[in-house]
């Protein structure tokens, strides 16, 4: 089993939080990749040193709670919460795959993973349920961040870009199975306009939510892992 650091639910208030430099969504559809393990060990390998936290799609399980709902079989906020329990079931996932990945929930268990020199990867359940409160937000960040619409106009990208925004963070990273308009870029990556985003929303690449979260202060690259890194 993955190690996991999730034991900081005990109604303390959250720990002052430390610089994250960089938050890394992983797209769940890169699981299925024989080499995920190397693929993104190299990717990593340009972060070293640096502080950063994963967040890992939900995949086909995702894909499947989407198809259950459209059938009416769930309502809206219980296909949010399962699509996104599906996220944090595949960030446990790679932590058996990659040991120096650790599953945080929490600002504490991000800095034990730093402190251990292992990368932090977003148990999002509880991360969502802890952080997700406009008042804990004017605390942390000076700044108020709305709760998460539950519907699929949010994917983990938008859960990327909202930790960024919670942690105070600078970069976020889209490790995608494409790349951003369908012709290779340099080695598979961008960085990211706002039109970019824009026109990456209307052709369904990015998530319709993403653009209300768009900061300018905060860069945003997309990398094609399936690409050679």
């Amino acid at each position: 089993m993955s190690e996991s650091i999730d034991d900081h639910d005990d109604g303390a208030p959250p720990a002052e939080l430390t610089c994250c430099q960089h938050v890394i969504r992983l797209g769940g559809s890169l699981l299925t990749l024989p080499d995920l393990a190397s693929r993104l060990r190299c990717f990593l390998s340009e972060f070293s040193g640096q502080q950063i936290v994963l967040v890992v799609g939900g995949g086909a399980a995702a894909d499947l709670i989407r198809r259950l709902h459209g059938q009416s079989w769930i309502n809206d906020s219980a296909a949010h919460w399962q699509a996104i329990q599906a996220m944090t079931d595949n960030a446990a996932m790679l932590g058996r795959m990659m040991p120096e990945i650790l599953v945080s929930s929490d600002v504490v268990g991000m800095q034990t993973a730093w402190h251990r020199q292992c990368i932090p990867a977003l148990n999002a359940v509880r991360f969502l349920h802890r952080y997700e409160k406009p008042d804990l937000h004017q605390t942390l960040t000076r700044q108020a961040l709305m709760p998460l619409p539950h519907s699929w106009t949010v994917t983990s990208d938008s859960i990327a870009l909202w930790t960024a925004r919670v942690l105070q963070c600078r970069s976020v990273w889209l490790l995608k199975s494409c790349d951003a308009f369908g012709q290779p870029s340099c080695a598979g990556r961008l960085q990211l306009t706002s039109e970019m985003v824009q026109n990456l929303t209307r052709a369904g690449r990015i998530d319709s939510y993403f653009s209300n979260l768009w900061m300018p202060e905060i860069v945003v690259s997309w990398q094609n892992l399936r690409s050679t890194i």
